[in-house]
């Protein structure tokens, strides 16, 4: 029997619980470091403070800035007769007072962004990686590497620690690419362009959703990283449970395993038909070329009869 792949995904669910669990896991995969470089600029925010005077320990404080602070450490290194002003518009508890960076210029302050993004572009030298090896283990490879970099800088204040897990934070963005292609191909073409359009929605909530929750639930940075790092956690645990794109697989000539990930499928989706294993497939390159060589064949004989025909009118003339 033919098939081609939408005729398989309507046979076995073009949109079941096997893509929507696609759709949670590359979601999560795309999205889940976000919340830690996305809102960059409200980790690293200048906070005021509270300085008292030394020499009169019991005068009220009054409002200073990182700057004051820093005049204070030239003269006194050990100098902490300071606090957080709780009381000012923008508070935020964050990595300004955690990695204690009153004293760091701007630009040493960037270099942990920067490092994102210079991982991004080493990352992008692999761009292959999921033509060859796959869209799963692309995806939970990258998927890996990020949520270790997610989880040490949640418990890490060290500025270079965290600088380093930027950089494989970008080198793991391999995913970000990998996600769309994934999902697409374990649909059929008319749930295509709604897969990607869950995706974008998803990755556009970071930077709505940070706002909102520093603004009414917590002033704490570490409450929603920490949130987004246990679910990521838990779609690398997800990917592994499923399937490999089925088209990836029929392109790479692989048809009797493609053949299982689309009958995984038709079980996830508890659909009442399979796919069965003898089915031939328009993508598989090996049936293409099958279909290719038989057509020359027969473009061959056709040519040969038309090269005998001008002989055998003549012995008949005769």
């Amino acid at each position: 029997m033919h098939y081609n792949l939408d005729k398989a995904f309507k046979q076995i669910g073009e949109y079941g619980r096997a893509q929507w669990l696609l759709t949670f896991v590359n979601c999560i995969a795309r999205n889940g470091g976000t919340y830690v470089y996305y809102p960059f600029a409200y980790l690293v925010l200048e906070q005021q403070f509270l300085c008292y005077d030394p020499a009169s320990i019991l005068s009220p404080p009054t409002q200073c800035t990182a700057a004051d602070v820093c005049a204070a450490r030239d003269v006194d290194p050990l100098y902490s007769a300071y606090e957080v002003d709780k009381s000012y518009q923008y508070y935020l508890d964050n990595w300004f007072t955690q990695m204690d960076l009153l004293c760091y210029t701007p630009a040493k302050i960037g270099m942990m962004i920067s490092a994102y993004y210079v991982g991004f572009a080493v990352g992008g030298l692999f761009c292959a990686f999921p033509d060859r090896y796959g869209r799963r283990k692309s995806c939970m490879l990258g998927l890996a590497l990020s949520t270790i970099s997610q989880t040490v800088m949640l418990f890490s204040s060290s500025f270079w620690v965290r600088f380093a897990m930027f950089f494989l934070s970008g080198f793991s963005q391999i995913k970000n690419s990998v996600s769309y292609v994934w999902l697409s191909e374990c649909t059929s073409k008319p749930y295509k362009a709604l897969s990607f359009t869950y995706i974008n929605i998803v990755d556009a909530l970071p930077i709505v959703l940070t706002c909102l929750f520093y603004m009414f639930v917590s002033k704490n940075w570490l409450h929603l990283p920490l949130l987004f790092t246990v679910l990521s956690y838990l779609a690398l645990f997800l990917a592994y449970v499923c399937p490999e794109s089925p088209r990836w697989l029929l392109v790479n000539g692989r048809s009797q395993e493609a053949i299982a990930e689309l009958n995984k499928i038709a079980s996830m989706n508890k659909a009442s038909k399979s796919i069965p294993t003898n089915a031939m497939f328009v993508e598989d390159p090996t049936h293409i070329q099958a279909l290719i060589e038989g057509a020359s064949r027969r473009s061959e004989g056709m040519v040969e009869v038309i090269d005998i025909s001008p002989t055998l009118n003549k012995e008949n003339d005769t």
